[in-house]
């Protein structure tokens, strides 16, 4: 099964920013709008890497990223926020070592997804003919 860049955003309009930003690295994505559609999609199987908001309605992008380690201990996730505040950082789950905050620019974004995903980068990376 191919491996993808799951994309997690309640804005659609954001998601999909993201995931054109990150196709046209040449990266597979797919999207979810909420904690648990992330989960969910995670354990269907086929994600890479997590990029998740952390300010969503309903289930949080930390609570979902807790619970998406709880069955997933290696699974790359970064988290995002336009509203990052200390409560958030100290909140961190275990095993996230990257938050970016919004609006993030495509060179920062290529620079951390390089950092996190050595191990599956050959899997989830397009290769330009």
């Amino acid at each position: 099964m191919e491996k993808k860049i799951l994309v997690v955003d309640d804005a659609v309009n954001i998601r999909r920013s993201f995931c054109r930003m990150l196709e046209l690295a040449g990266y597979r994505t797919a999207e979810a709008s909420n904690g648990e559609e992330a989960i969910e999609a995670v354990g269907v199987g086929g994600v890479g890497l997590v990029l998740m908001d952390i300010v969503m309605p309903g289930m949080s992008g930390i609570e979902a990223t807790r619970r998406i380690k709880s069955q997933h201990v290696d699974k790359p996730v970064i988290l995002m926020s336009g509203y990052l505040g200390r409560q958030d950082i100290s909140e961190l789950p275990e095993g996230v070592r990257t938050v970016l905050r919004k609006p993030i620019e495509a060179e920062e974004l290529m620079a951390v997804l390089e950092k996190e995903l050595p191990p599956v980068l050959g899997e989830i990376k397009v290769e330009r003919q």
